[in-house]
């Protein structure tokens, strides 16, 4: 037990966790992949004596080997729209990413979309998503947009869930669907205000997000369950569109969380701020980006510690010896930020065949450096038959 380390600062408190509340290694093993697996947003890392394998997703089939540059059907003033992955696997959904209705005149726009995962098209791992609602799987939105010339003005409610890739809500060995765990709900309001032109636009955006059982994505249970938890952010969004075929994208995320606790171990969260940012360059089939993904760069978390020693009596029998009760904290601020880069190439390879590079390469993978960078290389190729 004393391999795992959380900021250097948690080992004897996960010793008494783990020793003396009874938690098996299997909810222990959870504990760390889920619980703090805070490694996405937050400072905590794991020992090094410990091999862990860090998992990002399904980065296969997020890769497209076709542009989505509009995937829209249109019908007068209606559009919809339908898109899907090619998986390697049964997701229960036929492999299904978007789902889209839209009724749009010359000043209003409305629509209802339906996104296995909410990135607005996005890559999941680009780093060029909104990070706080790309927290939302699963996710059911409506949306109105009023627009007056190149300037637009919207409003947009966002439900969903939070899932967990990592975790399984049903066994492989019996059914052959692929269900990830639901760790809790997901909720969101935002109103947005902008500029959309052939050359250049830039998109501001307010929004509150509501999490029952999560805390950016992290789940608690038992003696540090987490309770629900709510987060106002600020997100802005700008293209530049330099030629044709040459397009310059930035995007900046800041975000304020007011925890909630409902576990015995854990006394109290602080409020929480955090950050993401990314950049990036599509030219005609090539495209390349850098982001820092979603960290916590202020808060603390705290919590009951005590030293426990067995000892035995005069008379020779065992007894526990409690020393140095009181309370201690640990800083959740992302020490070692990650640094993403991505690159993605498409080429069509026939009149129904294409293909795609796909490569991404993390520096600090998680906010720590235990486990060195990581590289992830794909390649894949699409072939469609029909008339």
């Amino acid at each position: 037990i004393n391999n795992y380390d959380i900021e250097n600062q948690s080992s004897l408190f996960l010793y008494l966790v783990f020793d003396c509340f009874g938690l098996n290694t299997k909810i222990f093993y959870l504990f760390l992949n889920s619980i703090f697996y805070l490694d996405y947003f937050f400072g905590v890392s794991l020992n090094n004596d410990y091999k862990r394998g860090l998992y990002m997703g399904d980065v296969l089939s997020d890769l497209r080997v076709r542009a989505r540059d509009d995937d829209m059907v249109r019908i007068g003033n209606m559009s919809f729209g339908f898109a899907r992955s090619e998986r390697n696997y049964d997701d229960g959904m036929g492999g299904v990413d978007n789902m889209r209705v839209e009724y749009a005149n010359d000043s209003w726009k409305i629509s209802a979309d339906y996104q296995r995962y909410l990135t607005d098209t996005e890559s999941r791992f680009s780093g060029a998503a909104n990070p706080i609602l790309g927290l939302a799987s699963n996710a059911v939105s409506t949306a109105a947009e009023y627009g007056y010339g190149n300037l637009f003005f919207g409003a947009r409610g966002v439900s969903g869930a939070i899932t967990d890739e990592g975790l399984l809500a049903n066994d492989p060995t019996i059914s052959a669907n692929y269900e990830p765990m639901k760790l809790g709900n997901f909720s969101a309001v935002q109103s947005s205000v902008g500029w959309r032109a052939k050359k250049f636009g830039l998109t501001t955006s307010f929004g509150i997000a509501h999490e029952s059982d999560t805390l950016l994505g992290a789940l608690g249970t038992g003696l540090l369950e987490l309770g629900a938890a709510e987060t106002q952010y600020i997100d802005a969004d700008a293209y530049w569109n330099l030629t044709d075929d040459l397009r310059v994208r930035a995007r900046a995320t800041f975000a304020h969380t007011v925890p909630g606790v409902a576990g015995d171990a854990i006394i109290s969260l602080s409020e929480l701020d955090s950050n993401a940012f990314s950049v990036g360059v599509d030219a005609h089939n090539f495209s390349f980006g850098v982001s820092l993904p979603l960290g916590v760069v202020r808060g603390k978390m705290y919590y009951d510690y005590a030293d426990y020693d067995i000892v035995t009596d005069d008379d020779g029998r065992y007894d526990l010896a409690i020393s140095n009760a009181g309370v201690r904290d640990i800083d959740l601020h992302a020490t070692s930020r990650e640094v993403r880069f991505n690159a993605s190439y498409r080429q069509k390879l026939g009149e129904f065949t294409d293909g795609a590079l796909g490569f991404i390469y993390r520096v600090n993978p998680n906010n720590t450096r235990e486990f060195g960078n990581e590289s992830v290389f794909m390649m894949k190729m699409s072939h469609r038959i029909g008339i």
